[in-house]
C-alpha cells in the first residue's frame, strides 16, 4: 500500500490531487486528506501516520507549515 497525505486549506485543490494521483495509478494507494496543517501534524505524530508522499501546501491561512524559518 502506498500511502500519500494531500494538505491545502482549499478543498478543490485537494480533489484535484487525489483525482490526479487515482488516475496515475488507481490501485494499492491510500489517500488522506488534510485542510490543516494541524491535523496532518496531528495524524503523523500521535496515531503515528507515515506516508510515502506528502503534498503539502506552502501557504495555508492558518498554518504556514512550509515557509523558511530564516534569521538575519
Amino acid at each position: 500500500m502506498f500511502k500519500i497525505a494531500i494538505c491545502d486549506d482549499n478543498v478543490e485543490v485537494c480533489n484535484t490531487i487525489e483525482d490526479f494521483v487515482y488516475e496515475i495509478r488507481p490501485n494499492n494507494i491510500e489517500c488522506d486528506i488534510y485542510q490543516d496543517g494541524k491535523e496532518l501534524v496531528y495524524a503523523y505524530e500521535k496515531n503515528k501516520e507515515r506516508y510515502d508522499i506528502i503534498f503539502l501546501d506552502i501557504e495555508m491561512n492558518e498554518f504556514l507549515s512550509a515557509r523558511p524559518q530564516v534569521s538575519c
